[in-house]
C-alpha cells in the first residue's frame, strides 16, 4: 500500500504479512531513486524478498508481463505462490 499522507517521507510503501506479524516500510523522499529508508520487522524480511524478486526479474532479462505465470496452490495450511518466466 502506498501512503502519501506521512510526514516522514514523500511516499511510503507499507508491506505486511498478518500471518507472521512481519512488516516493512519503505520511504521515498521524492528525489532519490537509488536509496530508500527501509524498516522491517518479523520472521519474514519482506523488503529483502522484494529485492530478491527484483534481482531475479533483472537476471531474467526484464521479461514483459506476457511472459509471466503465477500459480497459486493451497498446501493445507497456507497458500503457495509461484512465479515462473517461460523461456
Amino acid at each position: 500500500m502506498w501512503d502519501t499522507e506521512v510526514d516522514e517521507a514523500h511516499t511510503r510503501l507499507r508491506l505486511a504479512d498478518g500471518r507472521t506479524s512481519s512488516w516493512a516500510c519503505v520511504d521515498y523522499d521524492g528525489q532519490q531513486t537509488s536509496a530508500f529508508a527501509v524498516a522491517q520487522y518479523g520472521t519474514r524480511k519482506l523488503w529483502d524478498e522484494v529485492v530478491r524478486a527484483y534481482e531475479e526479474y533483472v537476471a531474467a532479462g526484464r521479461p514483459g508481463v506476457h511472459r509471466h505465470r503465477l500459480r497459486i496452490t493451497p498446501d493445507g495450511r497456507s497458500t503457495r505462490h509461484e512465479v515462473s518466466v517461460p523461456a
